[in-house]
């Protein structure tokens, strides 16, 4: 791994967990609503019972095993609006390539929402080929109502 793919997917990481790693007060003094919780979309069984680790696929792909449905994963992708352009939905690619052409920087707010689905697999290996493919397949419709909810809580 070189050094900026390392420094990227450590960018992406802080960008989607910088919600919960920074502290109320801090949030409040770096521009309040960017620092809430990602919202989600849960396409999960309503009943479902997560592990309480999820495993990096590859960003932002992520999976859990659910435990009390046997054979179900839930998959886990991010995606990401900028506070200068809220109307813009990105994948964590054309993120990526924004960060590496200097178009943004790492301090740029970011507002992200999970997409979170069901995956039907006997082990990781399985779960990790389906979470992989699932997300490029899906309508986002349910992911821009997510954003355009939070762009419209902010008063914009």
């Amino acid at each position: 791994m070189t050094k900026m793919t390392l420094a990227t997917a450590l960018v992406a990481l802080t960008l989607q967990l910088g919600a919960l790693l920074l502290p109320a007060k801090t949030c409040a003094q770096s521009g309040g609503p960017f620092c809430r919780l990602p919202r989600i979309v849960n396409q999960l069984p309503k009943d479902a019972v997560l592990e309480t680790t999820w495993r990096n696929v590859e960003p932002p792909v992520q999976v859990c095993r659910v435990t009390n449905h046997k054979n179900l994963w839930a998959g886990s992708y991010s995606w990401f609006q900028l506070d200068a352009r809220p109307g813009l939905t990105l994948t964590y690619g054309q993120l990526d390539s924004l960060l590496s052409a200097g178009e943004i920087a790492e301090t740029t707010k970011v507002a992200t929402v999970l997409l979170r689905y069901p995956i039907r697999a006997r082990s990781f290996a399985e779960a990790r080929r389906a979470a992989l493919y699932r997300p490029r397949r899906l309508d986002s419709r349910r992911v821009a109502e997510e954003f355009r909810r939070f762009w419209s809580s902010l008063g914009r």
